[in-house]
């Protein structure tokens, strides 16, 4: 049976977000809806929970969490390269993302080369010119599209399945930047730990692009749910400490 929710986490860093769902939705016969996740510092990192996380997708044959990650935001490719050669180092012929595409593509080819009606939009590129050429601050003006139009609406399972992002900026000193990520489908077991930690270093990055100070990271997950692994997750979770 779903519970409609809503349901509401609040967690210090990725790694206790993770935990704090994984109970949430184990509690809730393993599925919920309208799941909210506030994560107040998206950017650090709890090595325990990451290497006991990376060493638990391992054993059961799943996606690690750097490999979901870097769907969202390329990390090591971003240390090497700065700015808008990031950009051009990714989506060029032959670079990062003909290595690493699916057959849809990955989020951050979304977010870097989106295939609208007139050629591609760089959406990040577009929303980092913004930010640093505009005198004031707009609250609610800068978000991301994932999904196309079309076959995608109605794609009953599989991604892309994070739909939407938006910036949530404050005219702090400094300036402050959040971000609230809406999923409609969210496997709690294999994606969303690598979610939350790419994603927080996706606004890292915009941080950095704008000189601004990084916020916090809200996750709408409109179904979250488990349905692998359950076992082994109750076991993992047992040896964090968790109830």
């Amino acid at each position: 049976m779903t519970i409609a929710g809503p349901h509401l986490i609040e967690a210090e860093n990725p790694g206790q977000a993770w935990l704090a769902m994984c109970n949430c939705v184990l509690a809730n016969h393993n599925e919920v809806r309208n799941l909210v996740v506030v994560i107040h510092d998206p950017i650090s990192v709890d090595p325990l929970v990451d290497m006991t996380v990376e060493a638990f997708c391992r054993s059961q044959g799943l996606r690690t969490p750097k490999h979901v990650a870097y769907t969202i935001f390329p990390q090591g490719l971003a240390r090497r390269h700065a700015g808008s050669d990031l950009f051009t180092a990714y989506n060029r012929t032959g670079g990062f993302f003909d290595r690493v595409k699916t057959s849809w593509g990955t989020y951050f080819r979304r977010m870097t080369y989106y295939e609208g009606r007139d050629g591609p939009v760089n959406q990040l590129a577009r929303i980092i010119e913004g930010v640093n050429s505009r005198k004031a601050c707009h609250r609610a003006a800068y978000t991301v599209t994932i999904q196309q139009p079309g076959s995608e609406n109605v794609r009953a399972r599989g991604a892309p399945c994070l739909n939407y992002l938006a910036l949530q900026m404050e005219p702090d000193r400094p300036r402050t930047i959040s971000l609230l990520a809406v999923y409609r489908n969210h496997d709690v077991v294999e994606r969303a730990y690598g979610n939350f930690v790419g994603l927080g270093w996706l606004l890292g990055f915009l941080c950095r692009e704008t000189n601004s100070a990084v916020g916090q990271l809200t996750c709408l997950s409109a179904h979250a749910y488990i349905d692998r692994s359950i076992g082994a997750l109750r076991a993992l979770l047992k040896t964090l400490g968790q109830p």
